[in-house]
């Protein structure tokens, strides 16, 4: 939470967030927006596991949702609440079909949304994985990413790149 906290600091007054919501895709137990949650931010996610989903709800009193941003939008139209945040961490290179998700997104997204996308960066194996590619290509992972592929998948969508880096840890915005 604090990682991505600082990298939004870089690019926007938090204070932005305040009054919006931060929704999660594929949250797992709600860690990240535990995170948000705790320091007064509205958070909303969601994800496919029942347990890691009835685990951040009982603990730590979160609003989780069984299923995917198609099942969680119904969920955020009938709110009627803005989107300050979006984010898939180590999340996006599971995706089958991407441009749907993008299309998906931008239904819900306004200008001033920030898209958070962290993906294992292909050119950061060095820092991770051991250095080790065969550990890096991992079965789940359907797409491996370094920052200017990310980049381009999503400017065919209409998004662009606010800052990003080879780790990858990118946020976008979309193009209006």
């Amino acid at each position: 939470g604090i990682k991505i906290e600082n990298q939004i600091k870089n690019v926007m007054n938090m204070k932005y967030l305040k009054d919006k919501l931060i929704l999660e895709i594929g949250c797992g137990a709600g860690g990240l927006l535990n995170y948000f949650n705790k320091k007064g931010y509205k958070t909303l996610g969601c994800d496919f596991s029942s347990l890691n989903l009835n685990y951040g709800k009982k603990n730590n009193k979160l609003e989780l949702f069984y299923g995917g941003l198609e099942d969680i939008i119904k969920e955020i139209k009938s709110s009627n609440e803005e989107i300050g945040l979006i984010i898939y961490e180590q999340v996006f290179e599971h995706l089958i079909d991407i441009k749907k998700e993008l299309n998906l997104l931008k239904e819900i997204m306004t200008k001033n949304t920030l898209l958070y996308i962290a993906v294992p960066g292909i050119k950061n194996i060095h820092n991770s994985h051991n250095n080790d590619l065969l550990l890096y290509l991992q079965f789940p992972h359907l797409i491996h990413y370094d920052l200017e592929h990310l980049k381009m998948v999503l400017r065919d969508s209409s998004f662009k790149l606010v800052k990003g880096n080879e780790e990858v840890q990118a946020i976008f915005q979309l193009q209006k």
